[in-house]
């Protein structure tokens, strides 16, 4: 019976590669980068494309899954003028004025993320599959001024949307070291409710920046 504790002390060695890997799969990682939008409310017909920062937190828990969140901001803007003409019963002379409409987009996105890594390894070139939903909230204010000054100017509008999408898309990472990853992605987010102020149901999101990894992985 002498030879027991060494056959459970052999065991507790071999099982020590196999904690040391669970150990070190699990990890947290922070990105970022450069987004483009391709599709939004309002501004859609005005500017079909968007660059904005985008910041990115995840979770890694298998050599394969992880889950994910980012945050991409856009803004816009567009200002032009157009003539008008102006009259009272007390002055039924008509007179010219300038109106003045400015225009103000932003566009905040959130994908939140379930990733595949297709390669267990980690190193060099991974290639991953994303899926989950994106959130795009949208906000337009418009200001109305008119030069000289007529009655009822200046005055604004504003408006929002709020969308919540189904989304797809490949990824590509590339570690060029043992914490920083070259990363870059292409979604292709369906919307699944009402496409009011849209161009078309479907809409591109491209992520282009830099991953830091805590934590061996």
């Amino acid at each position: 019976m002498r030879f027991h504790p060494l056959l459970l002390a052999s065991s507790l060695v071999s099982l020590l590669p196999l904690v040391s890997q669970a150990q070190t799969t699990s990890h947290f990682y922070v990105g970022a980068g450069a987004n483009l939008l391709t599709n939004a409310p309002f501004g859609s017909k005005i500017w079909p494309r968007r660059v904005g920062p985008s910041l990115t937190a995840g979770w890694q828990f298998t050599p394969r899954l992880a889950v994910q969140a980012s945050a991409a901001y856009q803004w816009d803007k567009d200002v032009y003028s157009d003539t008008h003409l102006y009259s009272t019963p007390t002055s039924p002379v008509p007179t010219f004025f300038i109106r003045t409409i400015d225009s103000r987009y932003s566009f905040l996105t959130i994908p939140v993320l379930l990733r595949y890594t297709f390669s267990s390894s980690a190193e060099g070139l991974q290639f991953d599959a994303l899926g989950g939903v994106t959130l795009v909230h949208t906000r337009l204010r418009t200001t109305y001024s008119a030069a000289p000054d007529v009655p009822n100017f200046p005055f604004d509008y504003t408006s929002s949307d709020t969308r919540v999408n189904l989304t797809l898309g490949p990824a590509v990472r590339y570690a060029i070291s043992p914490k920083i990853e070259l990363m870059a992605n292409g979604l292709v987010s369906a919307i699944v409710s009402d496409s009011r102020d849209f161009n078309d149901r479907l809409f591109l999101n491209v992520l282009v920046g830099a991953q830091y990894n805590f934590g061996s992985h």
